[in-house]
């Protein structure tokens, strides 16, 4: 199938014709989305990537092509029907190296029950609530002993300049990290446990959200949440509370309202994001046109529109990077007040590129995953995609650590789809090592088929009589 879409989408390379590349990207869709709901319980991270890239690049050029919102001016139709193909084309390889590029069986369908003791789970939730409460108050004290009010200061405020301010906000990113990872835990127990955490959890949210004005951790935690519930209904036992032997299929339907309520939220935020920097909250009509028209033509949902402002600018005006967006990460551990000249991330060089005075101001603009590997090498780039697809193509499923992960790829998943490199690499760096800490602390046991089978009804306990006497070892999981 996506040799298919492979083939389909070269086509629109010289059938350059909305005729053509509406139903192209209209079959994209639909398609794609068929995929990842099927590969939703085996490859989890593949699909919610997949998912993601659909929304934020597919909806643009169809609405565009269909009349529904404008061309940008900047834009001539010959660049619009060459970006179009460098979106489906992207997916297409990124898909063919996840999924027919794989070489491990350990998938999420495959990961086994077992068992956490509840007095472990309790300490270590409350242990990570604790830990974020810390930072949420940490970040506020230092910044207004530098005299700054960090809930009203610019947003470009913390990478301005080099200061300390720098340090602060960087340090408490990571710290606000085990955020979405405390919602995981506190998801694995039944909502009556899960009550006396729902307002500190809250308060740190809306905490975050005024402070860094990013809605990318609430989204995280909204993905941890739901992947706990997955788990508490189908795979974890806390104590001696016996377990359902799978997801139900009403929990599995509730997956389709939950995905676009992930978009509803992300829109929401942003309104809220712009009415706090207006000083004003009032639901007025001129302003809602206005979110919503840029969260289809340059937004959440709009990141064809960079892609093709990058094709417009490189390599015509600007060179193109050459691959610095990649082998920068070399960089990182070195200090800017040691090295003044230090590669700048590419969402800084875009900004730069579009008008030195954003890159100037600390505006960062990402250019989408496409556009990020067209900026670095060009049309040839969309090969890079390949790449991405195989470290996808690794994800497995053999211990709890790899669940928890997943609860936390909210963190670095949506940067990396929506263009950037460094920074989703190092969150994805610090979630892995937050994985195992977290799975030390817990200690989960492996469940044996036969512990397992004596928490069933008696009838599938019988059918499975012969398997309930293969009764293996059970281990540290």
């Amino acid at each position: 199938m996506e040799f298919a879409l492979l083939f389909f989408g070269l086509i629109g390379l010289v059938a350059s014709t909305p005729f053509f590349h509406v139903p192209m990207l209209c079959i994209h869709v639909v398609v794609l989305l068929w995929i990842a709901w099927r590969r939703l319980y085996t490859q989890p991270l593949t699909s919610l990537f997949t998912i993601a890239y659909v929304g934020m690049y597919f909806s643009n050029p169809i609405a565009v092509m269909l009349d529904w919102v404008p061309l940008e001016s900047f834009t001539t139709d010959a660049i619009l029907y060459r970006s179009n193909v460098l979106i489906a084309v992207g997916i297409d390889l990124f898909l063919i190296a996840a999924l027919r590029l794989r070489f491990t069986q350990a998938s999420a369908r495959s990961f086994h029950h077992i068992y956490i003791d509840v007095g472990r789970l309790e300490r270590c939730k409350l242990l990570l609530v604790l830990f974020c409460g810390t930072v949420s108050v940490g970040v506020v004290v230092a910044l207004y002993a530098l005299g700054v009010d960090p809930f009203t200061i610019e947003k470009t405020f913390r990478s301005i300049g080099g200061g300390p301010q720098v340090s602060i906000y960087l340090a408490a990113k990571y710290g606000f990290f085990v955020l979405p990872l405390a919602v995981f835990l506190v998801g694995l127990r039944g909502f009556s446990s899960q009550f006396m955490y729902i307002l500190p959890l809250l308060a740190l949210h809306v905490t975050h959200f005024f402070v860094y004005r990013t809605r990318t951790l609430l989204v995280a935690s909204m993905i941890a949440w739901v992947v706990s519930q997955v788990l508490r209904h189908s795979r974890v036992r806390i104590s001696n509370q016996s377990k359902p032997a799978r997801v139900s299929p009403l929990f599995r339907g509730a997956v389709l309202v939950v995905l676009p309520l992930l978009a509803l939220t992300g829109v929401t935020l942003r309104y809220v994001r712009m009415s706090h920097s207006l000083g004003d909250f009032v639901i007025d009509e001129n302003r809602v046109e206005y979110i919503v028209g840029n969260t289809f033509e340059g937004g959440d949902m709009g990141y064809a529109v960079f892609l093709r402002l990058a094709m417009v600018h490189f390599p015509d005006s600007e060179r193109f990077l050459l691959g610095r967006s990649y082998y920068r990460l070399l960089f990182v551990p070195i200090p800017r007040f040691v090295w003044p000249g230090k590669p700048e991330n590419t969402q800084r060089t875009f900004a730069r590129a579009l008008d030195p005075a954003l890159g100037d101001s600390g505006t960062t603009i990402p250019a989408g995953i496409v556009g990020d590997l067209y900026i670095n090498f060009g049309t040839g780039g969309i090969l890079g995609m390949l790449v991405f697809g195989l470290f996808f193509g690794h994800e497995r499923y053999r211990h709890f650590g790899d669940m928890v992960f997943l609860a936390g790829s909210g963190v670095w998943m949506f940067h990396l789809v929506r263009g950037g490199f460094t920074n989703p690499l190092m969150a994805l760096a610090f979630m892995w090592i937050l994985s195992y800490v977290i799975r030390y602390m817990l200690s989960p046991t492996q469940i044996s088929m036969a512990t397992h089978a004596s928490h069933q009804p008696a009838s599938i306990s019988r059918r499975h009589g012969k398997l309930g006497r293969l009764v293996p070892r059970q281990s540290v999981y």
